[in-house]
């Protein structure tokens, strides 16, 4: 392979395989060697020599095994580029942070109320759960984190949708649970439009998961 152009197994750029000099115990052919003949095709033994080492051919050279490939980067000479599954999913992290903001308001426009009702510290405790998961998702940057951020949205769709079956099922003298009586006329309408709009994050984080993981499998296989 001496001479020949090919790509480093480490770091993926193309380099020229060096020429391979005399093998180890082996010295070069002296200049002023004897004529000594050989009986088979009368030449000397210092030209023999010396046909030998210059026709034959180079000991292979010692290639050093490639470092194994970590998913979620790929080299491309001596840039180290990230892998199409490890993009940070900006998008996707502002609508969900929108859908956050969206279920949060109503229970923001109670907070000075003395004391505080329970719904309103349960939808905004909700809410900051859902904040921190979405912004860990942007700092992991991996399909499974995404999938988690499913999870999420997937059980607090599961509350809302409670909350929206309780409301619409409630009459209008049975009092509603955690001091939700000043909202009771816009519960069951503001429920249903939050346990709509988390189903549809819960779908795009699950499909944008499952694209990504296909990506990066994809890419390791490549």
């Amino acid at each position: 392979m001496a001479g020949r152009d090919m790509l480093c197994p480490v770091c993926h750029a193309p380099v020229r395989v060096p020429a391979a000099g005399p093998r180890e115990g082996e010295l070069e052919p002296a200049a002023d060697a004897g004529a000594e003949t050989s009986p088979a095709d009368g030449a000397t033994t210092a030209e023999t020599d010396s046909i030998w080492v210059s026709d034959a051919a180079p000991p292979p050279a010692a290639v050093p095994p490639p470092l194994p490939r970590s998913e979620g980067s790929q080299s491309t000479g001596s840039t180290i580029v990230p892998d199409r599954g490890e993009r940070p999913p900006w998008g996707l992290a502002a609508g969900l942070l929108a859908a956050t903001a969206y279920s949060a308001a109503p229970a923001l426009a109670h907070l000075a109320d003395d004391p505080i009702a329970g719904w309103t510290r349960l939808v905004l405790g909700v809410a900051a759960l859902q904040t921190v998961f979405v912004l860990w998702m942007l700092t992991v940057r991996h399909w499974a984190a995404i999938w988690s951020v499913a999870v999420v949205f997937a059980a607090a769709s599961a509350a809302y949708g409670a909350i929206t079956a309780f409301a619409f099922a409630a009459g209008a003298d049975r009092p509603l649970p955690w001091g939700m009586a000043p909202i009771r006329h816009r519960a069951g309408a503001w429920s249903a439009t939050v346990l709509a709009v988390y189903l549809l994050a819960t779908y795009a984080c699950g499909s944008i998961a499952g694209r990504r993981r296909a990506e990066a499998d994809a890419e390791w296989n490549v």
